[in-house]
């Protein structure tokens, strides 16, 4: 069932995703900028659903290790694929 509460975390959800794809794309020009924000929307993102699972007492160590490991992917991805020195 959607309540009011899950549209209110999933609408942060997106306006945030969309607010740091805004800023990687159009706002920062310089490399180690946009990692920063690739890391900073990625902390976000996983921060995000923690809470979002422990609001409703389903917070398991694999659904922790799971958000841990996704957020260490993207950011590598973009690590490799931005090319830092």
């Amino acid at each position: 069932m959607f309540i009011k509460s899950d549209f209110f975390q999933y609408s942060l959800l997106v306006i945030l995703l969309a607010l740091g794809a805004v800023f990687y794309f159009f706002v920062f020009n310089d490399p180690f900028n946009r990692f920063i924000c690739v890391v900073a929307t990625t902390a976000f993102y996983f921060i995000w659903g923690i809470l979002h699972h422990a609001t409703y007492e389903r917070l398991s160590l694999k659904i922790f290790i799971e958000y841990l490991l996704i957020g260490s992917l993207v950011i590598l991805f973009f690590a490799f694929s931005l090319k830092l020195r």
